[in-house]
């Protein structure tokens, strides 16, 4: 089973990226991780499974 996880950086763009890179490092293909700024486009919630 996958887990769908979304970060969400309000501040330095750089650290929802590095925390998608991390997880998708040591999660071993056990999430699905995608990352997006304080206002996430659509497709970027689409992705995750998240519907707004």
């Amino acid at each position: 089973m996958t887990h769908n996880v979304l970060f969400l950086c309000t501040g330095d763009p750089a650290r929802s990226t590095l925390a998608e890179a991390n997880l998708h490092k040591v999660g071993e293909g056990r999430f699905g991780a995608r990352f997006a700024g304080s206002v996430p486009k659509v497709e970027s919630l689409q992705q995750a499974d998240v519907v707004p």
